[in-house]
């Protein structure tokens, strides 16, 4: 039983343990308990909007609603109602407002003919005497006609293929005019209906549709590919600064009902706007090239600078002056290549754009790498999906679960991908947040969502086990899991949007240039506690005011001398000269580096020099050996008389080898030697030392190498920490005494 345990302890982790115990007390409840419970989740959540989505039968039945009741208040037809709808883009107070004013006026403009006139509908006739169609100049006597109320008559055939060519080619459904060209009276949907085909008017319905979707600021139609759904959300367009409407259409498409763009909870409309655009023009291009580059005092030029001396001269103006300071170099008088004219007035100012444009392009890379990272983590979670039917399948061959019961590996990975996509905007939306109390509330739901996400993501890719309790224990474990971290995705997204709707959650202005204060950066934290809370107000100039305050209270600081000596001097020495230590232990690991490194050489160079020496005594004996052979075999193939067309029978086979052996290429011969020796050289090398001990000198060279570093490394890192800690005790000891 206790191996049980243990192995259901490694599907946990400590963020479980409070959900687990919540989960069990849960139980206890009883059915009163249970029900209010289920009452109070089937509350709206503060980042939920109302939505409805709506197929073409619930557009059509909306349509008809809306003209019933303008037929019924203006005492028209449904036809004439439906067109005046369409003028007025279905803004009914408008139509109300305008007709009761002048009716006539709206009737002509809307083109619907007058009240007065008493021929108001379509009219067919046939056998008309001296009539001839105006398009096709036909004057058949049995042609049949058709005519709106403003008389103007044509045949049937031009008729339908008019309103043909304006439905099917040109798109065209509100607005259809009489095919007279002077007349603005529009065809309505009765006469469409009645002149052509079935289809040509199903296309004229679905035209209607997008017409009535497109004019309604509360309807969108759904912007996935081949989804023929809207979205009705009753949302005004002033809430979209604190509301973000994420609705989900049938076909599992999330979408904002903003601005149409996929889910981006919890970053808001006008947020997204600008961040998308910031990632994809030039503008961060501009940043880097502020940050990390210089303009000329005299000229402008931009300079980067690209050596180590602080003495710089402008190419195209010759204008000398200091990299540090930007002041003028010959005002430095003897402090070459040092600059102690930091607080100089002249020069503060380019000092002060500088600074700035690192820590703005330090702060967009800061959020942007998370934003980019967490968007590659979906696409990549997008590929899970394969993995997890193929795992799904498997896990019904393993194991006596049914295809339902693995549905939860499928969840587990919509969940994923939904986190992601959230995390990936928890970043962007974070770029644009003032600094305050609230901000800490959200980076901390931030990091638990994004942890909690990692952990469920780990437990989605672990190789299946073909164990059935294993599997077991997987699935509650997924299962678990999977509740957790919808809980903190809605905890996130809870307390986001409150915050925007309470109004504590607020954004900096003006491109939130001095608004980037690290969690890290404690020493920040205190200059702004120094500052009154009267003057704490989001506004450009407060902000400006705060950064220059902070950058002049940190310049201040590492401008601070030593106190006077106090009666335990070997303190004072050690506060000192605390880095002596620090400083011999960077040179004692550059110098064993360089000691080690040099020793490796010169073996590998020596190693070379006897390999070389052995293969070429080696190639020159085997070679003069060859030669020999050659000329051994022309003697014999001259005294033999072998040149000549009739040989001796007896020794014509040898004449032929005798041939060969003249004809030998020395080059070839070369190479062959050369491959043979080589082979040789390092059998002979490697016979005496067995492989296990090269290979045990080897990792021994290489470990010692690689630990003596980690070695070095940890205690600098220890080192620089007891030094951050040490410099933050003196910064408080400063603020108190003053």
């Amino acid at each position: 039983m206790s191996s049980g345990s243990d192995c259901e302890d490694e599907y946990m982790y400590e963020d479980d343990s409070d959900f687990v115990e919540s989960m069990s007390e849960s139980e206890a409840y009883d059915h009163d308990e249970e029900d209010e419970l289920f009452t109070e989740k089937q509350q709206k959540k503060a980042y939920e909007v109302d939505y409805q989505v709506l197929d073409s039968s619930n557009l059509k039945t909306k349509q008809d609603a809306e003209i019933s009741q303008v037929s019924m208040i203006l005492g028209l037809s449904s036809e004439d109602a439906a067109t005046l709808l369409r003028f007025f883009r279905w803004n009914k107070e408008k139509l109300f407002e305008q007709y009761m004013d002048s009716s006539e006026k709206v009737l002509k403009q809307a083109g619907v003919s007058s009240a007065t006139n008493p021929n108001r509908s379509c009219q067919l006739a046939a056998e008309l005497d001296n009539f001839m169609c105006d398009i096709c100049c036909d004057d058949s006597p049995d042609i049949e006609t058709v005519c709106l109320s403003c008389e103007h008559r044509f045949c049937r055939n031009c008729y339908t293929h008019y309103l043909y060519q304006k439905i099917r080619e040109e798109g065209e459904s509100r607005r259809i005019q009489c095919p007279e060209s002077d007349c603005t009276l529009i065809v309505d949907e009765k006469t469409v209906e009645m002149l052509v085909s079935d289809d040509t008017f199903f296309k004229y319905r679905e035209l209607l549709n997008r017409t009535f979707v497109d004019d309604n600021d509360f309807l969108r139609w759904c912007p996935a590919p081949d989804c023929q759904y809207a979205i009705e959300c009753n949302i005004p367009s002033t809430s979209l600064m604190s509301v973000v409407p994420t609705v989900e259409c049938k076909c599992s498409h999330r979408f904002c009902f903003g601005c149409g763009l996929s889910d981006h909870q919890p970053c808001i409309c006008i947020l997204v706007k600008k961040w998308l655009k910031k990632c994809e023009d030039d503008s961060e291009t501009a940043n880097w090239i502020s940050a990390n580059t210089k303009e000329c005092p005299k000229c402008h030029s931009t300079i980067e600078k690209n050596g180590g001396c602080n003495h710089m001269t402008c190419r195209k103006c010759r204008y000398e002056f200091c990299w540090v300071c930007m002041g003028p170099w010959k005002e430095h008088g003897t402090s070459w290549y040092t600059c102690n004219r930091f607080d100089e007035r002249s020069s503060a100012e380019a000092r002060d754009n500088q600074t700035q444009s690192r820590i703005s392009l330090q702060r967009y890379l800061h959020y942007y790498n998370r934003y980019a990272n967490h968007e590659h983590s979906a696409k990549l979670d997008q590929e899970l999906y394969r993995k997890t039917e193929r795992k799904m399948e498997e896990m019904q061959q393993t194991s006596d679960l049914s295809w339902i019961e693995v549905q939860f590996l499928k969840k587990a990975v919509d969940v994923t991908v939904q986190c992601r996509t959230t995390l990936k905007w928890t970043y962007a939306f974070a770029f644009y947040l003032a600094r305050t109390n609230q901000t800490e509330l959200f980076e901390d739901n931030q990091r638990d969502l994004e942890l909690a996400t990692e952990q469920l993501s780990e437990l989605l890719e672990k190789p299946l086990d073909p164990d059935p309790e294993k599997i077991a224990r997987l699935r509650q474990a997924v299962l678990d899991k999977t509740v957790y971290v919808k809980l903190r995705r809605e905890i996130l997204l809870e307390d986001t949007a409150k915050g925007l709707q309470e109004g504590s959650l607020s954004f900096a202005p003006n491109d939130f240039q001095f608004n980037f204060v690290p969690k890290t950066q404690s020493n920040q934290r205190i200059f702004d506690s120094d500052i009154p809370e009267a003057t704490r107000e989001l506004s450009a100039l407060t902000l400006t005011k705060r950064y220059q305050n902070r950058i002049k209270k940190q310049f201040n600081i590492r401008q601070w001398t030593i106190p006077r000596p106090t009666p335990n001097q070997y303190e004072s020495v050690l506060v000192k000269h605390q880095n002596v230590a620090y400083t011999l232990v960077i040179y004692f690991q550059a110098l064993f580096n360089i000691i080690l490194s040099l020793a490796m050489l010169y073996v590998f160079i020596q190693i070379i020099v006897i390999l070389r020496h052995d293969f070429n005594i080696k190639v020159d004996e085997q070679l003069e050996g060859i030669r020999q052979d050659i000329k051994e075999c022309t003697r014999n193939y001259a005294l033999n008389h072998c040149e000549l067309v009739e040989k001796v029978p007896a020794i014509e086979r040898l004449c032929q080898d005798w041939k060969v052996c003249m004809e030998k290429d020395v080059v070839v011969a070369k190479a062959k030697i050369s491959v043979e020796v080589i082979a040789e050289i390092i059998n002979s090398f490697t016979e005496p030392i067995s492989y296990k001990t090269m290979l045990f000198f080897s990792i021994l060279t290489v470990g010692s190498l690689i630990f003596s570093n980690m070695a070095i490394g940890v205690y600098k890192k220890n080192h620089t920490r007891h030094e951050s800690l040490a410099i933050t005790h003196h910064q408080h000891l400063f603020n108190s005494k003053n």
